[in-house]
C-alpha cells in the first residue's frame, strides 16, 4: 500500500521538532490539535462524504484517500505520532470535514529484576 514513503505530505510536528503554540497547527487545509491525552488532525475535502473516503494505516503512516463529487482523487500521506494508541483511533466525516481523533499510549513502567 504505502509503497513510496518519500510523498509523505504533512509530519506531525512533534516528530518534526515543529514549535507550534498552544498546541495546535494550520496548513494547506490541514489541523493539528494535541491537548493532554488525544491527537487531533482534520482534514478538508470538499465534495466528499464517508462512503467515498478510506483510512489505511501501515506502521507509522497513514494513507487518506477520497475521490471528489467531480470525480477527482485526493490522497494524502500522514505520519503518525509514535506515541499515539492505534487502535484508539476514530474518524468522523461530516459536511466535507474529516476528522480524526487518537489517544497518547499510557507509558507502562517495570523493574525487571537481573537473573
Amino acid at each position: 500500500m504505502l509503497n513510496n514513503l518519500a510523498n509523505i505530505d504533512f509530519i506531525f510536528p512533534e516528530r518534526d521538532n515543529i514549535k507550534f503554540n498552544n498546541a495546535s497547527y494550520l496548513k494547506d487545509g490541514f489541523r493539528y490539535n494535541k491537548d493532554t491525552k488525544t491527537y487531533t488532525c482534520s482534514l478538508d475535502l470538499p465534495g466528499t462524504n464517508k462512503t467515498n473516503t478510506s483510512i489505511h494505516i501501515e506502521l507509522d503512516v497513514m494513507l487518506v484517500k477520497a475521490i471528489r463529487s467531480n470525480g477527482t482523487v485526493y490522497d494524502k500521506l500522514i505520519s503518525v505520532p509514535l506515541n499515539i494508541d492505534i487502535e484508539s483511533l476514530k474518524a468522523h466525516h461530516i459536511d466535507g470535514v474529516l476528522t480524526i481523533t487518537g489517544q497518547e499510549l499510557t507509558t507502562k513502567k517495570k523493574s525487571i529484576t537481573i537473573l
